[in-house]
């Protein structure tokens, strides 16, 4: 059985990753962000038109894989060529080489939304490495609007107010009650956006 807790996921947060699985037999990645509720399954939510989500419905199975860095983010979606996979230890897909951990996954359920659907998969396995990092994109966007602020007086102030804005929303999604939320909702607090 897997264990999410070795990976250090906190509920309700929103990690990177590179979600892989097998398309008639030959290696797909697709960047996918995933969450959980419990530490025994992943979820996430696909676009209806996408091949991962057709892989995942076809095999039933699939692999989380949580990048080191944006670096494998960036291959998997414009060099896709460069990434290289080894077999899953438990289930029929492949891992991505280079990643922090991984966990395989097989599929629980499937629900529908509009032009998306939510995937939930059970943990079967977890691969870590001493050096687990887990991407969650509210660090980067703090560091954005902290330097958005100081840069206040020379843009234009609509539009740099709406990014705040739009940067909070997202943090309070990907990591809520946190203390990026926390000190995203100080810094709207100092510059007068509304939050």
């Amino acid at each position: 059985m897997g264990h999410l807790q070795e990976l250090g996921m906190r509920q309700g947060w929103t990690y990177e990753t590179i979600v892989s699985t097998f398309s008639h037999e030959v290696p797909h990645a697709a960047p996918i962000g995933v969450w959980t509720e419990q530490f025994n399954e992943l979820h996430m939510e696909i676009y209806d038109s996408s091949h991962t989500l057709r892989n995942i419905l076809d095999t039933g199975h699939f692999v989380a894989n949580f990048p080191p860095d944006v670096a494998l983010i960036h291959a998997a979606l414009f060099h896709s060529a460069q990434l290289t996979f080894e077999p899953a230890h438990e289930i029929a897909s492949p891992l991505l080489c280079g990643s922090s951990a991984a966990v395989e996954l097989v599929l629980r359920q499937a629900s529908p939304l509009p032009g998306r659907t939510r995937i939930t998969g059970m943990a079967v396995h977890v691969h870590t490495r001493e050096d687990i990092r887990l991407l969650n994109r509210a660090e980067g966007l703090l560091l954005e609007s902290l330097i958005i602020t100081t840069r206040l007086p020379h843009l234009d102030n609509t539009a740099a107010r709406g990014t705040l804005a739009e940067n909070y929303r997202v943090i309070r999604k990907v990591a809520p009650r946190s203390h990026y939320e926390e000190a995203m909702a100080d810094v709207l607090r100092n510059v007068d956006v509304p939050s």
